[in-house]
């Protein structure tokens, strides 16, 4: 028996005589069924869920709930039908079938980097709140809520809601959708970042302490890197030394070109350059050790700021669609994130676009 047919008889034990069926990827429930003033006929009702065994429960409870609204249905009251406004909640859902649930969906789509930073920290909390009672709608305003209006915490666990909600077939409600969040990229400031003098003084500084750390900053000032990029690349001789940034990155497989040719003399780069041995292979827990390293060795900025120099000397060249690209970024997202903290002054002062080696 598939799993299909195990939800069919648990339907119909229930006295559902509706019935689920798969239709491509997805799943519909059929039956003869009608709505309103309509007569009784068969119908077939598509749930947008995925025809997957982690969706059996709520797949169940979507079709019990299409019953329950069908006039045909001999138990229907007019005290049944469904509200003008979002009630506060449609079923209830199971937390651990929500959390297997929802990780199916974005592992389907998403690397697991963004299921572990974007969605399993809320996840978790949602589900704690629903196995303490009240409703889905209760445990994510209450999640929600517990996030300042002003962070990007906020606007990244009002995403999950917003998929959850999607997942389960269901409307989001008007209390949570008008959570207000006025978390911007474009209004985070930060503190001054390091001139090109001073990246290349603070490299020589740490080079005599840690060339292997030096390689590791070396390579993020030169190419615009992340922290746990400098792990998963190499270099490559092409027309210049440029960086193949893996598949398993935060924003997958990539061409990163060097800020300028000459950084790769003065900072001593080749294709075998020796990095630092990390046991992990976590990227939260790759980046948090690079930033760490850079502390210890005195490095007076944060070990991000490199990336974002690059990123601001790159917009000076005039090119966005090559350093969005480089960055793995897109230009809108460049844009917003950067150009704030480019100094108009400097623009004048670059004339030559070393990305023709990109052409």
């Amino acid at each position: 028996m598939n799993w299909i047919d195990e939800a069919n008889n648990q339907l119909k034990q229930s006295g559902c005589p509706l019935k689920l069926e798969k239709r491509g990827q997805y799943v519909s429930i059929r039956g003869t069924m009608s709505f309103g003033d309509l007569p009784a006929k068969q119908t077939r009702v598509a749930t947008k869920m995925l025809a997957v065994k982690e969706n059996l429960h709520l797949l169940v409870q979507k079709a019990k709930e299409t019953w329950r609204n069908c006039t045909n249905n001999p138990i229907y009251t007019v005290t049944s039908r469904p509200e003008a406004s979002h009630p506060e909640t449609k079923y209830d859902v199971d937390s651990e079938v929500l959390y297997s649930l929802l990780k199916t969906h974005v592992l389907s789509e998403s690397k697991i980097s963004t299921w572990n930073k974007a969605y399993k920290p809320y996840v978790l909390k949602i589900c704690r709140q629903l196995k303490k009672g009240g409703s889905l709608e209760k445990a994510c305003k209450s999640v929600a809520y517990s996030y300042s209006t002003d962070r990007r915490s906020r606007m990244v666990c009002l995403t999950c809601i917003r998929r959850i909600y999607e997942i389960i077939s269901e409307d989001i409600p008007d209390s949570i959708d008008l959570i207000p969040c006025s978390y911007s990229p474009s209004l985070v400031s930060f503190e001054p970042l390091p001139s090109d003098d001073e990246i290349f003084l603070q490299y020589s500084a740490l080079q005599a302490k840690s060339s292997q750390w030096a390689n590791v900053y070396a390579l993020m000032a030169t190419y615009g890197l992340r922290n746990h990029e400098v792990f998963r690349c190499k270099l490559v001789q092409q027309k210049t030394l440029v960086c193949l940034v893996d598949e398993d990155s935060k924003t997958g497989s990539r061409v990163a070109f060097p800020y300028f040719p000459d950084a790769i003399n003065r900072f001593n780069l080749t294709e075998s350059i020796e990095l630092p041995k990390l046991n992990s292979k976590d990227i939260q827990r790759i980046s948090s050790q690079v930033s760490l390293q850079f502390n210890r060795y005195g490095v007076p900025f944060p070990a991000m700021h490199l990336r974002r120099s690059y990123a601001c000397r790159c917009i000076e060249l005039n090119n966005d669609f090559i350093v969005a690209k480089s960055l793995g970024h897109s230009v809108q997202i460049l844009n917003q994130t950067y150009r704030k903290h480019i100094d108009p002054a400097r623009l004048a002062s670059f004339s030559t676009n070393v990305f023709d080696i990109a052409s």
